[in-house]
C-alpha cells in the first residue's frame, strides 16, 4: 500500500508539472504597423491576440481604429477558423490626455459608450487596457480612472455575448493606476517587464532582465503584481522582440549613454513594412559578436565604429527565454505576451512552445562568444 502511494504520488507529480507547462499561455501583440505579424507563428499554439492599438484621445473618443475591421478581414477570418479570441488594445499613453478625459464625466461615458460599440464586433473576444503613466496623479483623476475599469468591466460582461478586460500594467509608476480592488474586476493581467533599460534612459542595459533593481525586471514585476492581490496564473509577463542599440562612452555593462538608443528588431524586416526599424539584432551578431550579462541572464553585443564612437545593442533571446520559463513554471505564473509580433519572423515565438513543455533547467551557458553559441540562440544564424 505504501508502495502504491508513493506511485500515486509522483504520478500526479509529474502530470501537474507537464499539465501547467503546457498550459503556459501564448499571448501575441499584432501592430497596426505590422499586420501580418502574425503570419509568422502558428496560430495553433497562440491563446490570444492583442490588435495594437487604438488611441483614446483627449475626448474619450477612438477615432484612430487602424483600418478595423475592413482591412483585417484575413486575420479575422484565420482566428475564427483556429477559435483564437482577439482583443482590441485601447491605449493612452500620455498625462495631459490622462487628464483631460478622466477630469471630465462626458469623456468618461462617451468612451464607454465607443468601447461597447467596438466589443459588439463578432469577432471581438474583449478588450485589453494599455494606460501607461508614470508620474504623480490627482486623487480623483484616478479615482475617476479606477471607476472607469470598473464599469466597463461590468458593462463588458451585461454584453449579449459577454466579453472580457484584461490589462497592461506599468512598471516604476509613482502612483499606480491600479489597485487590488480595481484588479479585482480585471480577467488577466500583463505586467510591464520590458524596458528596464529604455531608449532615452542615462544608462545602456538589459531591457527585459529576469532580476535586477528595476521594478520591469520579471522577479520584481511578479512580486508586484502578487501584491496587488492578483492570481500567480492570472499574470503573464511581457516579452519584447526588439532590442536597443545605445552610443555608450565605455565598453562596459552598466556603461552611461552619450545620446538616444535606436530601435532594433530580432530579425530581418522588409523595408516596405519597416523602413524605420531596418537595423536587425541577427545581422549586428554576425558582425561584432555575442555576450552575455550573467547577472541579468540578457544578452547583448558591442563594438567601436570608424569614427571611435562606441555603441552597445541589448536584446532578450532564447538564452534569455529558457530562463524566463523555467521562472514562470517555477512561480506558476500564468505565461508570456509577446511584443510585437513579426519582430522575430517567428524564431523565438515557436522555440517558447518547445521550451514550455520541457521539464528540465536550462543547460548550462558558455559565457565567452561562440559560432556554437550564437547558433544554438540564433536559429537562422550562419556564420
Amino acid at each position: 500500500m505504501n508502495l502504491f502511494r508513493i506511485f500515486v504520488l509522483i504520478s500526479m507529480i509529474l502530470w501537474s508539472q507537464t499539465s501547467w507547462s503546457a498550459n503556459l499561455k501564448t499571448w501575441g501583440y499584432v501592430a497596426w504597423w505590422l499586420p501580418n505579424g502574425w503570419k509568422t507563428v502558428s496560430l495553433q499554439n497562440i491563446d490570444r491576440l492583442l490588435i495594437f492599438d487604438f488611441p483614446i484621445d483627449k475626448e474619450g473618443r477612438l477615432t484612430q481604429t487602424r483600418g478595423w475591421p475592413e482591412n483585417w478581414s484575413e486575420l479575422r477570418h484565420a482566428s475564427k477558423q483556429k477559435k483564437i479570441p482577439i482583443d482590441l488594445t485601447l491605449s493612452l499613453l500620455d498625462e495631459s490626455t490622462f487628464a483631460q478625459v478622466f477630469g471630465s464625466k462626458e469623456a468618461v461615458d462617451r468612451l464607454i459608450q465607443e468601447t461597447l460599440a467596438l466589443s459588439q464586433d463578432e469577432a471581438v473576444n474583449g478588450i485589453h487596457l494599455d494606460v501607461e503613466i508614470y508620474g504623480q496623479i490627482p486623487e480623483p483623476l484616478l479615482q475617476s480612472f479606477r471607476n472607469f475599469v470598473k464599469k466597463l468591466s461590468i458593462a463588458l460582461k451585461f454584453l449579449p455575448q459577454p466579453r472580457s478586460l484584461s490589462v497592461f500594467v506599468p512598471a516604476g509608476s509613482e502612483v499606480p493606476i491600479y489597485d487590488s480592488f480595481t484588479l479585482a474586476e480585471i480577467d488577466y493581467v500583463v505586467m510591464q517587464s520590458y524596458d528596464a533599460h529604455w531608449a532615452e534612459g542615462p544608462i545602456a542595459g538589459p531591457i527585459a532582465p529576469l532580476q535586477g533593481e528595476s521594478a520591469a525586471a520579471w522577479k520584481n514585476a511578479s512580486v508586484n503584481g502578487q501584491k496587488l492581490g492578483l492570481a500567480a496564473s492570472n499574470i503573464l509577463l511581457s516579452f519584447p522582440l526588439y532590442g536597443y542599440e545605445w552610443p555608450v562612452q565605455e565598453p562596459i555593462v552598466g556603461a552611461k549613454t552619450s545620446g538616444k538608443a535606436i530601435s532594433t528588431t530580432f530579425a530581418p524586416q522588409p523595408i516596405d513594412s519597416l523602413p524605420d526599424m531596418q537595423i536587425n539584432i541577427q545581422d549586428r551578431i554576425r558582425k561584432y559578436g555575442l555576450l552575455y550579462d550573467p547577472i541579468s541572464d540578457s544578452s547583448y553585443y558591442q563594438y567601436t565604429n570608424e569614427f571611435g564612437k562606441i555603441f552597445q545593442g541589448w536584446f532578450e533571446d532564447v538564452r534569455s527565454l529558457e530562463k524566463k520559463v523555467n521562472f514562470l513554471k517555477k512561480e506558476n505564473l500564468g505565461g508570456i505576451a509577446f511584443f510585437v509580433l513579426g519582430y522575430d519572423n517567428g524564431e523565438i515565438v515557436s522555440k517558447y512552445h518547445s521550451i514550455k513543455k520541457q521539464n528540465k533547467k536550462p543547460e548550462k551557458v558558455i559565457e565567452e562568444p561562440s559560432d556554437w553559441r550564437v547558433q544554438k540562440y540564433f536559429p537562422s544564424y550562419r556564420p
